[in-house]
């Protein structure tokens, strides 16, 4: 399993839009499964308050529609992380959650028909993900509540 923030600028050429500016702080994910088992990410367990591309673009169509929220929502789709992970392959893709500064704990759960794999990653925010509100403003993963059951340190 690999994973990275994306930083602002990386969100802005990636998509063509300023993420942050709707809250919204893109990860790319990527799970390589080598069980005998398809595998499916929960969404949830990235994130409490995930969003699905369908939510990120919603806040970033222009008031008139037409043809433009179509362009602006193609990349989103594209690029959404995509279930299942079928066996001996590997599946990459961006998870839309809440911004955090600093160090983000990215919760990954997958499930397959007979188990459930939690990772806990600590990933690095480049730039701060180009959120202007002060440190004391942002959410922390310990104000979350949230534990780590297997912890893996991401560069």
């Amino acid at each position: 399993m690999s994973a990275a923030v994306l930083s602002a600028e990386d969100s802005k050429r990636m998509f063509g839009a300023d993420l942050y500016a709707v809250n919204v702080q893109p990860v790319w994910l990527e799970v390589t499964n080598r069980t005998a088992q398809s595998l499916w990410l929960f969404r949830t367990g990235a994130d409490g308050g995930h969003f699905l591309p369908f939510d990120v673009v919603w806040a970033l169509h222009p008031l008139r529609g037409g043809p433009t929220n179509a362009q602006v929502d193609d990349p989103f789709y594209k690029l959404a992380f995509k279930n299942p992970i079928p066996p001996g392959t590997a599946r990459a893709g961006i998870l839309f959650t809440n911004p955090d500064r600093g160090t983000k704990l990215c919760n990954i759960e997958l499930s397959a028909k007979s188990a459930l794999i939690h990772f806990s990653l600590f990933l690095p925010v480049p730039d701060d993900g180009g959120l202007d509100v002060p440190l004391n403003n942002a959410r922390t993963s310990e104000e979350r509540g949230e534990l780590a059951v297997r912890s893996l340190l991401a560069d």
